[in-house]
């Protein structure tokens, strides 16, 4: 049974509920009112574009109860396309930015962004130097005290380099490692001079003994006083690592490659054997090569090898591109070496030394000998001089001076002895010199065939330029100065030694 009153009762009353369920019907809308009466729809004003004319101007049209007048949109918000166009439009011209920003804004912000980030690489690097600087610090404030640091930013300075690795035949803190490095960051240059930690010198305590003893009587800081006393110069950094950490030094930088002018088989040194020739060595080969004594040029192959590896290890801590790559580098081998050098000086050592490719090496100029049983090593006066001379002028210490290049062979009488055993080898090296214009006036043996590299002896100053050239003609020799232990008739004595090579 249908209910009364309502308007929607004839017919689906779903079904006309969904048909007319958006309609608006009301009393304004015009037709007839309660009682029947007619009248037409209220004027509603409303401006209008002028261009939007329509047929429906005027009165509206008077509708009859239940006929619809208006229909809602089927929207979503329920407005027609042009309220809703209308809408659109507002509200994108009210999410538009400004085009009238003050420039000023804009590069204070920019400003306030750049300098965030500054701070925040300056709290990075601060926290990267610090660490860093306490792994590698030396920790002894008496070897700050002996160091002396260039007058002048771009001067020149020295750097001695300290090693300990023969720790079992030498007492604790006995340094068998001992380089002198002149640095010249401005030129691009840099020198390697190497110190025989044999070598008899006077020491801290009074004493005269081995140089490398210093470190286990004056520590680091009497070792660094001593070596500057012996060579006339300032130190300004200092270096020093243990065999253990310098393993570890090597290893860390993935290895070093060294070119070896001789095989490398010294049981005492260590159970390693290395062929001649360029190697790559990893850290207990380059250990093993350092302390190797019994090469057939002693001590002049000896030390030719120490400071091959010392520039190896520094070129190879230098190899990586930017500024990133060294730091990495810095970072992955602090602690396994120790200096006063903080982490700046030493990115800028390792680029200074690293990048130079006029890296000039020199050892000590004097001659080894057994006293009172122990192996020793006695330093030429003047050619020390001399070679500093040009170590600190910037110099090549291995040039040739016009002095040597104008040496008369002529004017000069030789005694030839043979020190290494091998038959004939005085009479050989003999007729060499003759060859070359020398007169040699006396051959024969020396007392004991313990020589294992030939020596040029001269008795003063006038022989050691004509000793330099000798030893220059003849390809092998080291010039050494008489001083108490050589004794002969002749101007300069030439002592055949096991480096000597036959002539085919």
């Amino acid at each position: 049974m249908r209910k009364k009153g309502n308007l929607f009762s004839s017919g689906s009353r779903r079904r006309k509920r969904r048909d007319y369920r958006n309609a608006s019907i009301g009393p304004n809308m015009g037709g007839y009112d309660a009682k029947g009466n007619t009248h037409t729809a209220r004027s509603v004003k409303k401006t209008r574009p002028a261009h939007a004319a329509s047929a429906d101007q005027g009165a509206r049209r008077a509708y009859k109860p239940g006929e619809i007048g208006y229909v809602r949109p089927q929207t979503a918000t329920g407005e027609s396309t042009s309220d809703y166009s209308r809408r659109a439009q507002r509200r994108a011209r009210s999410m538009r930015p400004p085009l009238d920003i003050p420039v000023r804004s804009i590069v204070m912000v920019i400003a306030l962004v750049v300098v965030a980030i500054a701070i925040a690489a300056s709290v990075a690097s601060c926290v990267f130097q610090g660490s860093v600087n306490s792994r590698m610090a030396l920790q002894d404030t008496a070897v700050s005290e002996a160091l002396v640091a260039p007058e002048k930013t771009d001067d020149p300075y020295y750097v001695l380099f300290a090693g300990s690795f023969d720790e079992t035949s030498q007492p604790e803190g006995f340094a068998d490692i001992l380089m002198l490095v002149r640095v010249d960051a401005a030129q691009g240059k840099a020198s390697v001079i190497s110190i025989p930690s044999n070598l008899i010198w006077t020491l801290s305590d009074g004493s005269n003994d081995m140089i490398g003893r210093e470190g286990a009587i004056g520590g680091n800081a009497g070792l660094v006083k001593t070596v500057a006393g012996f060579a006339g110069v300032n130190i300004s950094h200092f270096v020093t690592a243990s065999s253990d950490e310098f393993v570890q030094l090597v290893d860390a930088l993935g290895g070093i490659d060294v070119n070896l002018s001789e095989e490398v088989d010294d049981p005492e040194a260590g159970s390693i054997y290395i062929p001649a020739g360029t190697q790559t060595l990893n850290g207990q080969q380059a250990l093993v090569v350092c302390r190797a004594k019994n090469y057939l040029g002693s001590y002049d192959t000896r030390a030719q090898n120490q400071m091959k590896v010392l520039v190896a290890l520094v070129k190879k801590a230098a190899s990586g591109e930017g500024l990133g790559a060294q730091q990495s580098t810095i970072d992955t081998v602090a602690g396994m070496f120790h200096t006063d050098i903080s982490v700046n000086d030493a990115l800028g050592l390792l680029r200074a030394f690293g990048s130079s490719e006029d890296i000039q090496m020199a050892r000590v100029p004097g001659y080894s000998g057994y006293e009172s049983g122990e192996f020793q090593f006695s330093v030429a006066p003047n050619g020390w001089k001399t070679m500093m001379e040009k170590v600190n002028a910037g110099d090549d210490p291995n040039a040739k001076s016009e002095a040597v290049q104008s040496v008369e062979p002529s004017k000069y009488t030789l005694t030839v002895k043979n020190g290494a055993g091998v038959a004939g080898a005085a009479n050989e090296c003999a007729e060499a010199l003759e060859a070359l214009g020398y007169k040699v006036k006396e051959t024969g043996n020396t007392d004991q065939f313990a020589y294992n590299e030939t020596l040029v002896v001269y008795q003063d100053d006038k022989g050691a330029a004509a000793a330099e050239a000798i030893a220059d003609s003849l390809g092998v020799g080291r010039p050494v100065e008489a001083g108490i232990y050589y004794e002969f008739n002749t101007d300069l004595m030439v002592i055949v030694g096991q480096d000597w090579k036959p002539r085919s």
